[in-house]
């Protein structure tokens, strides 16, 4: 799967992405600095999600509000 972009509530470009972390499967997010695709983008230290889960994505209702959603567990 691939990454997932979307924009926060304040405009900022983000960016889900999974890999293997130091307990297993994670999810991270990073931020674009210059607010496109091309980045560059900055990984923030903590993950989103640190332990056998990930391929997430955000849904937002009509009303505004979000929900992260993502499989858990991850067993490969």
């Amino acid at each position: 799967m691939a990454p997932f972009v979307t924009r926060s509530a304040e405009g900022t470009l983000l960016m889900l992405w999974s890999s293997h972390g130091e307990a297993g499967y994670a999810m991270g997010i990073a931020e674009s600095t210059s607010g496109t695709v091309r980045g560059p983008w900055i990984q923030h230290p903590e993950p989103l999600w640190a332990s056998d889960g990930g391929h997430g994505m955000i849904l937002r209702t009509s009303g505004g509000r979000d929900y992260l959603a993502f499989h858990w567990p991850h067993h490969p």
